[in-house]
């Protein structure tokens, strides 16, 4: 790959955000937009009617009992279909309340899932012995994805220019975020992939190496079918020392 190219992408890209993050995230058109409109087939993986993905909720008793009553309702229950939340608190929240989301604007609901439970349990960061409910969601219907995985990628990786440019997004869309970050730019580029028709985006999970996240721009082309409760045994965390040049 010619190292000028990618220099030149990168840092016209870091330009690209730093504008929209702080200027103009509204109506932005840089250079770049056309390159993605222009070349969304080759980026784009359709999901079949039927396919299941999952999300998951930190699982909190109080949002399903009050009353001892209902404790004891809620424990001893013969609900197997849905033993964690039920199916409205395991979707998305209704649109005009969701909080900001790494791809969603405050009061724009989105649906956020990963394609294994094990995947959906990294993303939630949880600590040892945290109740988990994970829910599982069948598409409705077939659905256009922007596919920003690695591995499909490399059937780019001739177009360089292109190949970069996606290479960013993914790194941007995967990386992880914490308190007090804020998302403008993901979701800027969220808006445009709606923009380009698409119905939502898969990209790797940035906490489990061979997770994959998957957000649906329209919570109703899901249905949740059960969902069911998991407890945290134990944490692992492993790390490797990097220079400067690793950060390019």
């Amino acid at each position: 790959m010619d190292f000028d190219l990618r220099r030149k992408i990168r840092a016209d890209f870091r330009g690209w955000k730093h504008e929209v993050q702080t200027f103009n995230r509204f109506d932005n058109q840089s250079y770049f937009l056309p390159v993605l409109q222009d070349n969304a087939s080759l980026f784009l993986t359709t999901v079949q009617r039927g396919t299941s993905f999952y999300r998951g909720r930190i699982f909190k008793l109080d949002d399903v009992v009050k009353t001892e009553a209902e404790y004891l309702d809620f424990i001893n229950s013969n609900e197997k279909i849905f033993e964690g939340y039920d199916k409205d608190l395991s979707g998305a929240p209704s649109a005009g309340s969701a909080t900001e989301g790494r791809l969603n604007c405050m009061g724009v609901a989105f649906l956020y899932t990963g394609d294994d439970p094990k995947t959906v349990v990294y993303e939630l960061r949880p600590i040892k012995r945290e109740l988990i409910s994970i829910a599982e969601f069948v598409t409705e219907r077939t659905l256009k994805m922007a596919d920003l995985r690695r591995q499909p990628m490399r059937k780019i990786r001739e177009q360089e220019a292109l190949y970069v440019l996606l290479s960013e997004i993914a790194r941007d869309f995967s990386r992880p975020h914490y308190s007090g970050h804020r998302y403008w730019f993901t979701q800027y580029l969220a808006g445009q992939f709606i923009n380009m028709g698409f119905d939502g985006v898969i990209f790797d999970s940035s906490i489990y190496p061979d997770g994959h996240n998957v957000v649906f721009f329209y919570p109703e082309d899901c249905r949740a079918i059960n969902s069911h409760l998991y407890q945290v045994d134990k944490i692992s965390i492993t790390f490797d020392r990097i220079s400067r040049r690793d950060l390019g």
